[in-house]
């Protein structure tokens, strides 16, 4: 058992680095502030995407509420034309079909 430890212990101090940096070298610690500055500006830029996103969303509802419109107010004109017709033509069968039966009472009567 004793002989186990050892040699575990000796694996340990074989996986530690051969060098280590003097803690007289200055580190860099702006690399946080920089993150955190390329991050808002990030944030930034991705708010000003969306209300970009927004704003062309917004003219293209308007656009096609306004093509909506414009067709629904030519299919009304249309609709009413066509119904226009209709009574017309309606009309005319209407006035036929009186004259055909005033006909055929005449002629039932001679």
């Amino acid at each position: 058992m004793f002989f186990f430890c050892l040699v575990s212990a000796v694996e340990l101090s074989s996986a530690l680095p051969a060098r280590v940096p003097p803690a007289a070298i200055p580190m860099d610690l702006r690399v946080e502030q920089t993150q955190t500055l390329d991050s808002t500006r990030r944030e930034q830029q991705l708010q000003q995407e969306m209300l970009a996103l927004k704003h062309k969303q917004q003219v293209q509802r308007q656009i096609l509420i306004a093509e909506f419109q414009r067709k629904h107010e030519q299919l009304s004109r249309q609709h009413e034309a066509q119904l226009q017709e209709h009574m017309k033509v309606r009309t005319v069968v209407l006035k036929l079909k009186s004259v055909r039966v005033c006909r055929e009472l005449t002629n039932d009567q001679h």
